[in-house]
């Protein structure tokens, strides 16, 4: 389950024997301003399910991502955005 109440969280990550601070979706989802960045081809798909969703499809876990603010901006490499069809408006 997702953070409901700390604005950041330290997680600790086996593979760079570190731990790492994260930012939670409370934090996120009060900002004025969000800015998601996606340069991975192999996001190219979550991408998808979040912009041009089928019925069938289930959420990706950047759908939590609400905020208050008006301001969401996508910033997408051709690569994360291979998946997006053209016509859609």
């Amino acid at each position: 389950m997702a953070e409901q109440t700390r604005l950041v969280t330290a997680n600790w990550v086996p593979h760079l024997n570190a731990h790492r601070l994260t930012m939670t979706f409370p934090l996120i989802n009060s900002a004025r301003n969000v800015a998601i960045i996606v340069t991975d081809d192999g996001k190219a798909a979550a991408v998808k399910r979040a912009l041009q969703p089928e019925l069938t499809d289930e959420a990706p876990v950047i759908a939590m991502v609400q905020p208050k603010g008006i301001n969401v901006g996508w910033y997408l490499t051709r690569p994360a955005a291979s998946h997006l069809r053209q016509d859609a408006e």
